[in-house]
């Protein structure tokens, strides 16, 4: 099996840009509140990383594997069914290990160790018949909110009580965190039960979205949901402003982004949720880059850190603020008024 084939097969493309960067970011917003020298803080992400991996191959793999039935039921091809039993235990033992062995070397405390079981056990239970609380109207997203993101990066910062380093988040700073990353966790996934409403009426799987319809359901997200998102990211982003000096250019950076995306998509006529979109973005994209960023001031080393990161993940701000906006609109745009150059005015027209 090539790696692309493996690639497919964990479904990759689905969680590397969306998942593992905000959780990873939760690594780094830990490292800002310690004093931990750099080596150790590089095998802290180093470890956290590989277990975010291990989980999401573990929880999309056993998601896919449980949905063999109802993918069949539904025209829809699974790729699992390609593979031999014993294979498909292999992967999935493999991507536990890889998941459950980075702790060990982490040296967690028992609270750190209680949310990363509590994020397998949740991954297992939203899946695995006869439980497979996915099937539950109410249960199925309360689950998938806390496992798409926050109850690792609760593993995550409650990691500093261990042998490593010890330090106190402000109580409002860290309460103020998770609500942001729940309400972000409870859009995603009424927005995908909207996106497979088909799917999932033809496989007769009873959702939020199925129950309630799409009409309420987008009501929810617009009215309740999304605003209060964007109050606590905009808390967040004060009281973080108030810890560390400058922080709020990231706010400021996020509204330019937001003009100009909105802009764009009025220019392009593109869905209304692309707000939704910019939201991902600020969690997926500019929040763990303003933390690595804040991190490089103070430490050079951490520059490293910030461009490997920027390189293993697609970053959307940086691609839309610094090649579609700055490169192509205004450096070839000025390029061809200077030179009039007609090899720049089909690349920039394209």
């Amino acid at each position: 099996m090539t790696n692309f084939e493996l690639f497919k097969l964990f479904r990759v493309k689905h969680w590397w840009n969306f998942i593992v960067p905000p959780v990873l970011s939760a690594s780094y917003f830990v490292l800002i509140f310690s004093t931990v020298e750099f080596p150790a803080a590089i095998m802290i992400v180093s470890l956290c990383f590989l277990s975010i991996v291990g989980t999401a191959v573990f929880g999309f793999f056993l998601n896919d594997w449980t949905d063999i039935g109802s993918d069949r039921m539904s025209g829809k091809e699974s790729r699992i069914l390609q593979l031999a039993v014993l294979k498909r235990w292999a992967i999935l033992l493999a991507s536990l290990v890889l998941a459950f062995v980075p702790w060990i070397f982490l040296k967690a405390g028992y609270i750190s160790i209680l949310f990363f079981s509590f994020q397998l056990i949740l991954l297992t239970l939203y899946s695995v018949p006869p439980i497979r609380l996915k099937r539950n109207v109410f249960f199925g997203i309360l689950c998938d909110s806390l496992y798409s993101g926050l109850t690792f990066i609760l593993a995550i910062l409650f990691l500093p009580q261990n042998s490593y380093f010890e330090l106190k988040y402000p109580l409002i700073l860290l309460f103020v965190f998770v609500l942001a990353f729940w309400m972000r966790g409870l859009r995603n996934i009424l927005r995908h039960q909207i996106v497979d409403f088909e799917h999932d009426k033809v496989a007769a799987i009873a959702t939020f979205v199925s129950r309630f319809g799409i009409t309420k359901t987008e009501l929810i997200i617009k009215r309740i949901l999304f605003p209060l998102e964007c109050l606590f990211n905009a808390i967040l982003l004060l009281l973080f402003s108030f810890n560390f000096p400058y922080f709020y250019i990231a706010g400021v950076f996020f509204i330019f982004y937001f003009l100009y995306k909105f802009y764009d998509s009025v220019k392009n006529k593109k869905s209304t949720f692309v707000y939704y979109s910019i939201m991902n973005d600020y969690f997926e994209d500019l929040l763990p880059l303003m933390f690595l960023l804040y991190l490089s001031l103070n430490n050079p080393f951490y520059w490293f850190v910030l461009v490997f990161h920027c390189i293993i993940f697609q970053n959307k701000i940086i691609i839309k603020i610094f090649y579609d906006l700055l490169y192509r609109k205004i450096a070839l745009w000025l390029f061809y008024k200077t030179f009039r150059n007609k090899y720049i005015k089909s690349f920039f027209k394209g």
